[in-house]
């Protein structure tokens, strides 16, 4: 009795043991799962960090695209405006100014314009698409402001618009050849643009004109309605007598070939000066 009564004591006392291994092994791994939740969270709130430096450096580094991408914005105070209007727009005008000493043309608000972020981006636009811009035949951009007053747009200086020498003289065969070529060189310029850049207001005080020896040359002006080829589903865009048929409809397709229409009806303005009939009569376009 009593060797049987030892032999549980001793079975006991083994399975005791097991039990306090059984409880530090227990223990072990409990604070291993610890252990390995801290180390999880903390990969967790490094993860955020990483994250939101992630954010922070692409933020700074689109600044610095758009900074570099925008070097066209020159300072207000470099520009200096006379009175002289030399023309207007859907919604601004033209004054003669001086830019670095040199006579300039400045395109700037009408004060009934209101800068909201919408016409902003829209003069934007404006300027990013002629600092893209490089042709013997696109009037040239100089730069603009782009702080929180009235925007102004800087370009060269022109002698005349087509618009203002069809109200004083017909053209000659020659001039309509030599200017119809210029207007076709600066259209065909953009659209092999990569994406196309399709202009969408080519009418006649848009074509700014300059004398070389005696004769008359022309270069393309005002890309406020120009639009890469995929934004091209606005219809009735520019002056509606030099546009396509199909410009009316809010279903128009958008193909470069539509825009000879527009080229085409320049030449006709230039042969017959039917712009001034037009004006004088309303808007009844005829057929051609």
């Amino acid at each position: 009795m009593e060797q049987q009564l030892r032999g549980k004591g001793e079975q006991e006392e083994n399975l005791q043991r097991q039990l306090r291994e059984m409880e530090q092994r227990c223990n072990k791994k409990e604070q291993r799962r610890s252990s390995l939740e801290r180390e999880l969270r903390d990969r967790d709130q490094d993860l955020v960090e990483l994250n939101k430096t992630l954010s922070e450096a692409e933020k700074k580094l689109k600044e610095c695209k758009c900074k570099e991408k925008r070097d066209w914005i020159i300072p207000r105070d470099a520009i200096v405006i006379t009175d002289k209007r030399l023309g207007e727009g859907g919604w601004g005008y033209v004054v003669k100014g001086k830019y670095c000493g040199s006579a300039v043309a400045v395109k700037r608000l009408f004060k009934n314009v209101v800068i909201s972020p919408r016409n902003r981006r829209k003069f934007e636009r404006e300027m990013d698409i002629a600092s893209r811009c490089r042709h013997p035949c696109l009037l040239q951009f100089i730069g603009a402001t782009n702080d929180e007053e009235s925007l102004l747009f800087v370009t060269e200086l022109m002698e005349s618009s087509l618009q203002q020498l069809l109200d004083k003289q017909p053209l000659t065969d020659g001039e309509v050849f030599t200017i119809s070529l210029d207007v076709a060189r600066a259209l065909s310029y953009l659209h092999k643009k990569k994406p196309p850049i399709l202009h969408r207001d080519v009418s006649s005080p848009n074509v700014l004109l300059w004398r070389r020896d005696d004769q008359w040359r022309a270069k393309v002006s005002d890309y406020g309605t120009a639009n890469f080829l995929q934004e091209t589903m606005t219809a009735n865009p520019g002056a509606m007598i030099y546009s396509a048929p199909e410009a009316c409809a809010r279903t128009q397709t958008v193909k470069v070939g539509n825009r000879c229409v527009k080229l085409s009806w320049l030449l006709f303005t230039c042969m017959i000066n039917f712009e001034s009939i037009y004006l004088r009569n309303g808007p009844r376009r005829p057929c051609v």
